[in-house]
């Protein structure tokens, strides 16, 4: 049994604490855990009792700057030593409250025998994430072939002017972002990572870029600015902002934009596609021979490419104080594939690939 996921499980935990702090706690528990995990004689009880454990552990990142970190007792012996102090609940919480490190070294060990199908409950128990805050780097993969985990990065990183906080309740895991600082004058955030396909992700952030990769079954983003880069299968996705750029290059079953300044580059299929904004600059390209889908577009200025196969049928309808369509594309009407387009200033060109 590896000792990855227990630290992942701590560093998340922990993830507000000073840097230098965390990499000194980490380095402190991977003695603890290879002992914990060379007594396997009550595993099934100490799983009994996780759920409570890791309730607890979750505290030490609230009261961290309230109370010293003490040493583990013992922390150089084999875990078989604590393990009946471990299995009574009140007495495991007497010893919990005692130092905070105990909070999560115990809680630490738990998660590490209860071997490798906790793990697995445990990313698959992760319905949705949610990040919010002021500002957040996330490269985001759904693929079913590779681990199931999560990484956070500080760059440039000052504990008295930033702090992030991750918490856990049932199956949303939110990350909550606040910067004293301007955004862009310090404090980088980067989380990466890869979850089991199907999940839901949801943003509120002023300032997100964000690139995902696999299959996600809804894509819910807001703030003042949106950068985001999609790749693989949705099941429905919408943007908002003051500022959103999107390039998506995926199957969605329906893409809404709206914002101020909409600039969206889409490569795929899709069964709709909704665009609003006060500037609107959109290049969709629809693949298959015959797409069937609904597009919709307004705004005071828009400027739109729109590519689809020679072979599809379209039924389109371009309005607007000042409108140009370019293109030899046969209008019909009652055609699967519908495109309309509206504003003052509006500016279509249609092209047959």
């Amino acid at each position: 049994m590896k000792n990855d996921a227990c630290l992942q499980q701590l560093q998340l935990t922990l993830v507000e604490l000073p840097e230098a702090e965390l990499r000194k706690i980490l380095r402190d528990y991977r003695g603890y855990i290879r002992g914990a995990v060379a007594d396997r004689a009550s595993e099934s009880r100490l799983l009994a009792v996780l759920a409570d454990t890791r309730q607890l552990a979750a505290g030490l990142s609230r009261r961290s700057g309230r109370e010293r970190l003490a040493p583990w007792p013992g922390a150089g012996r084999r875990a078989g030593g604590h393990a009946g102090r471990l299995l009574a609940v009140p007495e495991l919480k007497r010893l919990l409250r005692k130092t905070e490190m105990n909070i999560v070294k115990i809680g630490c060990g738990l998660l590490l025998l209860g071997s490798a199908a906790a793990r697995a409950e445990d990313a698959a128990g992760i319905d949705r994430l949610n990040f919010n805050g002021d500002a957040l780097k996330l490269e985001l993969s759904a693929d079913a072939a590779r681990p199931y985990k999560l990484d956070v990065e500080k760059r440039n990183w000052s504990d008295a002017d930033c702090k992030v906080t991750v918490t856990r309740m049932g199956g949303d895991l939110t990350f909550q972002v606040k910067l004293n600082k301007p955004v862009g004058d310090r404090c980088k955030l980067t989380v990466r990572g890869n979850v089991k396909p199907g999940k839901q992700v949801g943003v509120d952030m002023r300032a997100f870029d964000g690139d995902l990769n696999g299959r996600f079954s809804s894509v819910q983003m807001r703030g003042q600015a949106l950068k985001v880069d999609l790749k693989g299968v949705y099941g429905a996705v919408a943007l908002s902002g003051d500022a959103v750029k999107a390039e998506v290059d995926a199957s969605v079953d329906d893409l809404k934009a709206k914002g101020q300044a909409v600039n969206l580059e889409f490569d795929g299929t899709t069964r709709g596609v909704a665009l609003e904004g006060q500037a609107v600059k959109a290049d969709l390209k629809l693949r298959g021979a015959q797409p069937a889908a609904s597009v919709d577009v307004k705004g005071q200025m828009v400027n739109l490419d729109f590519h689809a196969d020679r072979q599809a049928k379209l039924d389109y309808q371009v309005s607007g104080q000042a409108s140009k369509v370019s293109g030899d594309w046969a209008n019909t009407s009652g055609a699967p594939l519908k495109l309309r387009v509206g504003g003052s200033a509006v500016k279509v060109s249609l092209e047959r690939n």
